[in-house]
């Protein structure tokens, strides 16, 4: 199981999408498309927010077959943790 980002820092806003898209469109997947590429099984959990309030996230990926695993890492995470009931500020 590896553990990795979904993005660089936190979710990027529109305006920081199309810019990083107007650059190099790879940017944006950079963290994800090798694994929807292979078929990789993925788990996106939340972890936190920038400073200004953008949630950050990681993702849980495994090999083949490992789906089970993958959803019960998950689930142990979120029952030691409370980042999926949290919402940003101003929301």
């Amino acid at each position: 199981m590896f553990v990795m980002p979904v993005y660089r820092l936190g979710t990027p806003t529109w305006a920081e999408m199309r810019a990083q898209v107007a650059v190099d469109f790879n940017n944006i997947g950079k963290f994800t498309s090798p694994f929807n590429a292979t078929g990789t099984p993925t788990v996106t959990l939340p972890c936190g927010f920038t400073s200004d309030g953008r949630p950050i996230a990681f993702q849980l990926a495994g090999g083949p077959g490992t789906e089970a695993t993958l959803l019960k890492v998950a689930h142990a995470y979120q029952q030691a943790t409370d980042w999926h009931t949290r919402r940003p500020p101003g929301i």
